[in-house]
């Protein structure tokens, strides 16, 4: 049961559920004006005895659609209270789990105890005396009324079960219809009362949505009607027993510090989603606080726009120039403050003055690959390195979100209106580095819509992929062996599986001596500069931008011109880049290339059907690298891995003519996972590949040499993972130097 603290009973001792067993947590009950880590004010309700008292007629689950009690508590209170517009977020918490009710939900608890407030008005109105002089039957007219509200109060208030309420109200309304009796006139005020007590409710988004998606009500299932209007996010309350145990719906599993906040991640009893929540160790200290609101108030003032040439400021020298600023000012007003809680501070503060508090954790956490805000007012998930996918209790206010749209806009420099709903952008910070997909009305039927994907600032390499299981020394040592002979790779696999990661892993060990050109929409390849590479790095507009003046199929057309080495070419996603790509195929150009597809077999159906390249050009692919997200048995959790390196079957025309057959594609396997011992297995002699065969065309190539130089890769690439010499810089350097002994002959 639901209720009050000490101080708040006196207000309300006139409500009929008012007892003792239930309170409004103080220390957490409004913030007004003060954000919290969900973006907005909070309002928490602790339920410490649920069986008691009038919960006991319902369900003891402390939950607005299971329990009207619970949801009569809240309304009464914020009607008492005079809190509409100043909640964001309700949460109601039980010994087990607490259930938190957001935005859109809160909306309508405001609407239903405004609705009440103006019914609880309109009865004070109808006294004995509004009869008086309009029919001898006034006293029993007005006794009559009287008997219908205290009915409509005792069954079924509005404060505890709106829909219920207006079913009753339409049944009298029809009763008193159907009454042809002599008090005319008594019966037209009791008929336009309940006329304006019925376009209150209709007007409210409850009763609007009931009525509109004409749902079936019954008083015996409310549970299942209401629950379509206020579905909670369940939020583990994990306790310990003595001995030990877990009590509660979630284990807690891992805690770790990212910046200024405390992460803690916990894992489903069940097969649900794990729970990732978020804590700042500043904000438990009020003297600390303090400073943090101190400093994001005057770090406001730091202007956005240069002076010198009046543009924007990117978000990345935003970030570093109110830090700044906030580091000078509590260096000046508070010397006392040690340096590691300065920096926490002025990071902290930096956030909020930005707007960017909610998501910041998500942004400069490494562990978290990918995070989804799929409308407003929902609460955002994600998917993390080791727990996979996650709830969280994260919801962002409009206002946030009006600004993340702004700031993306103005960091890809797009436009982005109803003829244009879409934009994807990268960001990139010295704390972290972003790809954001955002999409905004008409496209997103909801109105908002946005996916930020970890671009990862820390690299691996083959050897760190080798380290971690993603492939074999074996496979590895194969793939830079045709690397060298300037065979094409492509990576394929679903969204998150590593394609790209696999690719700029192969691209760092590439000789130093190559001319290598890329081209992308958003920048993924890894800058080689300061490796001593040739790399030149083109940019075109993503394919959300209707209008292009830099398509990246006409400049992959033009790379015949630019005498490449090598080719970068990202992403391949639409008909003119494949077709793009093989015609620079065919033109002799090789590289580098990713491809959403869920299989090799997907991927050449993708080119020939969906994409429209003609059957005769797919035997130019070279290598496909299948990447797969998959479930290791005994960790529980996902892991990325090569899962088959296959290539196309060569196509065995002795009179020269061309195999335009579907059956002439064929696919071999080269190395293929086995799931039972989490490893990649050799399927065929490596010196028998399709790639060798045509490697051996143009080099004389023996067998004893192939398997000299072979085993000379594969053997440094087990020397690197026992010395863990596998960080990018090192093993860049040590295969610069390797790759100068090959001998690497033009295509």
């Amino acid at each position: 049961m639901l209720s009050f603290p000490e101080q708040t009973t006196k207000r309300l001792s006139k409500l009929p559920t008012q007892n003792r067993f239930c309170k409004i947590l103080t220390k957490n009950a409004i913030h007004r004006g003060k954000p919290t880590l969900t973006g907005g004010r909070r309002l928490s309700v602790l339920c410490n005895k649920p069986e008691e008292e009038v919960c006991a007629r319902y369900s003891a689950i402390p939950d607005l659609s299971a329990n009207p009690a619970c949801m009569a508590r809240i309304v009464d209170y914020i009607r008492e209270r005079a809190v509409d517009g100043a909640v964001d977020q309700i949460s109601i918490v039980s010994p087990s789990v607490t259930r938190v009710y957001t935005c859109d939900q809160v909306k309508i608890i405001n609407e239903i105890s405004e609705v009440a407030d103006r019914i609880s008005l309109e009865m004070n109105e109808l006294k004995p005396e509004t009869f008086q002089g309009k029919c001898s039957n006034s006293e029993e007219c007005s006794n009559g009324w009287s008997q219908f509200i205290q009915r409509m109060i005792r069954e079924s208030p509005v404060s505890s079960d709106p829909i219920k309420a207006y079913i009753n109200i339409l049944a009298e309304k029809r009763s008193l219809d159907g009454k042809k009796g002599k008090c005319l006139s008594c019966r037209r005020i009791h008929l336009n009362l309940l006329h304006s007590i019925k376009q209150l409710l209709q007007r409210t988004t409850l009763l609007s949505k009931f009525l509109q998606l004409r749902l079936n009500y019954d008083e015996n299932e409310r549970e299942e009607t209401y629950s379509y209007f206020f579905q909670p996010l369940i939020i583990p309350r994990i306790s310990l027993t003595s001995d030990g145990r877990v009590i509660g719906e979630f284990y807690p599993t891992e805690q770790y510090i990212v910046g200024p906040y405390t992460i803690n991640v916990s894992v489903s009893r069940g097969r649900g989603e794990n729970f990732y929540s978020i804590e700042s160790p500043i904000d438990k200290d009020n003297a600390l606080r303090r400073i943090v609101g101190e400093v994001t108030s005057e770090i406001k003032n730091v202007p956005n726009v240069t002076t010198s040439h009046a543009r924007f400021l990117g978000l990345d020298e935003m970030l570093q120039l109110r830090e700044h600023e906030a580091c000078r000012l509590i260096r000046q007003r508070f010397p006392e403050i040690s340096q590691d809680t300065l920096s926490s501070i002025a990071e902290l503060s930096c956030y909020r003055s930005i707007g960017m508090e909610s998501i910041a954790p998500l942004l400069i956490d490494e562990n978290i690959e990918e995070f989804f805000i799929d409308q407003p007012g929902a609460f955002v998930y994600l998917d993390h390195r080791k727990w996979g996918r996650c709830r969280t209790s994260i919801v962002l206010p409009i206002s946030e979100l009006k600004k993340i749209e702004t700031r993306l806009r103005t960091e890809s420099g797009c436009r982005l209106d109803r003829l244009n709903p879409s934009i994807k952008t990268d960001i990139s910070t010295k704390r972290f580095a972003v790809r954001a997909a955002l999409d905004i009305s008409p496209l997103a039927a909801d109105g908002f819509h946005l996916d930020v994907r970890r671009l990862e600032k820390r690299h691996l390499s083959l050897v760190a992929l080798i380290e971690n299981k993603t492939l074999s020394s074996e496979a590895a040592a194969y793939l830079y062996f045709c690397v060298l002979r300037k065979r094409n790779i492509v990576a394929v696999g679903e969204p998150g599986s590593g394609k790209t990661t696999i690719i700029n892993a192969l691209d760092l060990l590439t000789p130093p001596h190559w001319r290598k050109i890329t081209i992308e929409d958003v920048i993924e390849s890894i800058p080689q500069r300061g490796f001593g590479k040739h790399q030149v790095r083109l940019k075109v507009e993503p394919f959300e931008e209707k209008k292009k003046l830099r398509s990246k199929g006409r400049e992959i057309i033009s790379l015949l011109h630019r005498t490449p080495d090598l080719i970068y070419l990202g992403e391949i996603q639409t008909p003119s880049h494949s077709k793009a790509m093989f015609h620079a195929l065919s033109a002799g150009l090789t590289g580098l290339q990713t491809c959403h597809a869920d299989s090799p077999e997907q991927a050449i159906i993708r080119w020939v059907i969906h994409h429209n390249v003609p059957l005769v050009c797919i035997h130019q692919v070279g290598i496909i690298v299948h990447m797969k997200r998959v479930g290791i048995s005994n960790e529980g959790i996902q892991r990325r891995r090569v899962v088959r390196i296959s290539e196309i079957k060569e196509d065995n025309q002795t009179d020269g003519s061309l195999n335009l057959s579907p059956s002439s594609v064929q696919l071999v396997d080269i190395f293929k996972w086995n799931p039972s011992s989490d490893s990649l297995i050799q399927r065929i002699d490596l010196f028998e590949t399709p790639s060798m065969h045509a490697i051996r065309e143009y080099e004389a190539l023996p067998r004893s040499m192939f398997e000299e130089e072979f085993n000379r890769h594969k053997s440094l690439f087990e020397t690197l993972v026992e010395k863990k010499e596998a960080d990018i810089n090192s093993t860049t350097k040590i295969f610069g130097e390797v790759s100068g002994d090959q001998v690497v002959l033009k295509g």
